[in-house]
């Protein structure tokens, strides 16, 4: 289950919360006004996420090993899933993503029961959404991130 909390992640990405380094999704809105019989208008609102058609850009750290990335970098979906599964299950290892619209997707393992926390940082109320997932939901996150679905679609996935 997805939670909303005070930023608290560990990632050299925080900078993106903090509304310095990223940008907010880009949202569509639809309005439709309906004239009721008795006077009343209903208004309808229908928001999308648009579609992201740019691979994301993915940064990881394993401190076991002291190796990862010191930024964002381009890696297809096979190498990032490589890099997260080669990640020791070590409390502070973190694989994320940086998506074409400037949202992160992140996630850190943490020991918890599940193994790995989701967080999906939210610059414009400076909160974030986090979720404790296993391995296999890591991997189907990123298969999603790469097949388009956004920060929001994920959060709403795991709400």
């Amino acid at each position: 289950m997805l939670t909303k909390t005070t930023i608290t992640f560990y990632s050299i990405w925080a900078l993106c919360v903090l509304g310095t380094s990223c940008s907010e999704p880009k949202t569509t809105e639809q309005t439709t006004q309906v004239q009721g019989t008795d006077s009343d208008t209903i208004t309808s609102v229908h928001k999308t996420t648009e579609r992201l058609t740019t691979p994301p850009k993915v940064f990881y750290y394993d401190y076991t090993e002291k190796r990862g990335t010191e930024d964002a970098i381009d890696m297809s979906q096979d190498d990032a899933l490589a890099a997260l599964k080669s990640l020791p299950e070590e409390d502070g290892n973190y694989f994320g993503m940086e998506l074409s619209d400037g949202s992160v997707v992140q996630f850190m393992y943490d020991g918890n029961k599940s193994g790995w926390f989701l967080d999906i940082p939210d610059p414009k109320t400076q909160e974030s959404y986090n979720a404790d997932v296993t391995m296999d939901d890591a991997v189907n996150i990123i298969g999603d991130v790469y097949g388009g679905k956004s920060a929001d679609d994920i959060q709403a996935a795991y709400h």
